[in-house]
């Protein structure tokens, strides 16, 4: 058994409220080195298979996430991750889920342990698998109730508005598990030629370590998508099952905030992605929506009616932010970086950077301008046009696609009322077996 040292979580939480920016931290990183060659135990089941059992605790842990620093398995290896002895059970992982980067960040347990069974042939080399480093959770990531006091009664939840725009740009928005330890929101993209590219755009001080960008924690995201709760209810978790591991880095701009990631393949059928449109206007028309996971929360929606004005944020390059100036309904919060803001007919104008809004009040908030990092910068590692234009379309707004229009999934629509979602079962509510296919 690994054991980490005992940690103060009502310590670190009050930490990480002193430094946090924008962001919202949930876990400690530690950094290790287990392996079947350094750790754990080894049972050879026959001359060339063996069995790797390595358990991992974490005292007072609320949630635990591994990111493997060396992920290859070969093939009819597979991996499986129980967690709270037998409570929840992840994989298998086989060598159909090696990714590019070479590492493979997990999904988060709500546990604090965790014990890893990895068969592979003995014959291969012994650090295919590498646990690089183990993620103490000191406070709820995703957090499904931390919305629901009447301090936050600003959030508007997803069952008032109806309108088919808007039902499309919710499903593009995902919550982000970055290097295991922070969260932020992010959105899918379409291209101006409707390919099928799985585009996400988030903010670039999301990455920050030390202050700088790091691309070695692009590998390790995770998104989350429907991380909804039925009803809008937010005391009922929503999905945790729909989940696209380890992008590929594309473009950022961290004097403008943007960063843009390919995600590691297209997303199935039943996770129901929509590719949001957008809008290259320098003065769009209200109303506003901004949609993102304040504080890990399940999935929540400001409105502003205003105008947007356009400002020169913090040190960034100059006229690159539209500002909120104030949300009638909802604020954003930790967790809100990222976000999209949409227009009025739910195109994407841009992400969310920061401000001064938060639970107890609406004041402004910054998000940077899609027409400004669009082609500010000509490399194409600073910018968007080349990614999401291409061919250097005659166009300034782009429709939002949706990859399964023929045959598309859709929500179960039995549950009408917070019993009915008693009465169903766990697997009913939540596993994406409670899609079906239209006819």
């Amino acid at each position: 058994t690994f054991r980490l040292p005992t940690m103060d979580n009502l310590q670190l939480t009050a930490e990480a409220e002193m430094v946090e920016n924008d962001v919202f931290s949930f876990a400690k990183a530690i950094k290790v080195n287990l392996s079947p060659a350094t750790s754990g135990k080894t049972k050879h089941l026959s001359d060339s298979t063996a069995l790797w059992t390595q358990r991992i605790e974490s005292p007072n842990a609320i949630s635990l996430n591994l990111i493997f620093s060396s992920f290859r398995l070969t093939k009819g290896d597979s991996l499986f991750i129980i967690a709270n002895d037998g409570e929840d059970i992840f994989g298998p992982l086989t060598d159909k889920d090696n990714l590019q980067s070479g590492i493979y960040p997990t999904r988060l347990f709500h546990a604090d342990n965790l014990t890893i069974y990895y068969k592979y042939n003995s014959k291969t080399q012994k650090n295919n698998l590498v646990v690089g480093q183990i993620n103490h959770g000191f406070r709820g990531f995703p957090q499904p109730n931390s919305l629901s006091g009447d301090e936050c009664s600003l959030y508007a939840d997803l069952s008032g508005i109806t309108d088919e725009a808007y039902e499309k740009a919710r499903r593009s928005v995902a919550i982000l598990m970055i290097n295991g330890t922070v969260s932020c929101t992010g959105v899918l993209v379409n291209n101006a030629e409707n390919l099928d590219r799985p585009y996400l755009l988030t903010a670039a001080h999301c990455f920050l370590n030390d202050n700088s960008f790091d691309e070695s924690y692009v590998p390790t995201m995770v998104a989350y998508f429907n991380y909804e709760s039925p009803l809008g209810n937010p005391d009922i978790r929503g999905s945790f099952e729909f989940t696209s591991h380890s992008p590929t880095l594309k473009a950022y701009a961290v004097d403008m905030d943007m960063t843009l990631v390919e995600l590691s393949s297209s997303l199935p059928k039943d996770y129901r992605p929509i590719y949001s449109g957008w809008n290259l206007a320098t003065n769009p028309s209200s109303p506003y929506y901004g949609i993102h996971h304040p504080n890990s929360s399940t999935k929540r929606v400001t409105i502003d009616n205003g105008t947007l004005s356009t400002i020169s944020y913090s040190n960034m390059i100059s006229n690159a932010h539209f500002q909120v100036n104030g949300w009638e309904t909802g604020t954003t919060q930790p967790g809100s970086s990222g976000s999209p803001l949409f227009d009025k007919d739910f195109r994407l104008l841009g992400c969310l950077t920061g401000g001064n809004s938060e639970c107890s009040n609406s004041l402004s908030d910054q998000y940077y301008k899609l027409n400004r990092v669009w082609d500010y910068y000509i490399a194409q590692d600073k910018q968007l046009k080349n990614w999401l234009n291409p061919s250097n379309l005659s166009i300034s707004t782009c429709d939002f696609r949706n990859p399964y229009t023929e045959f598309e999934a859709y929500r179960k629509k039995s549950i009408s009322s917070a019993s009915d979602v008693i009465a169903l079962t766990l697997k009913d509510v939540f596993l994406p077996t409670a899609y079906a296919r239209s006819e």
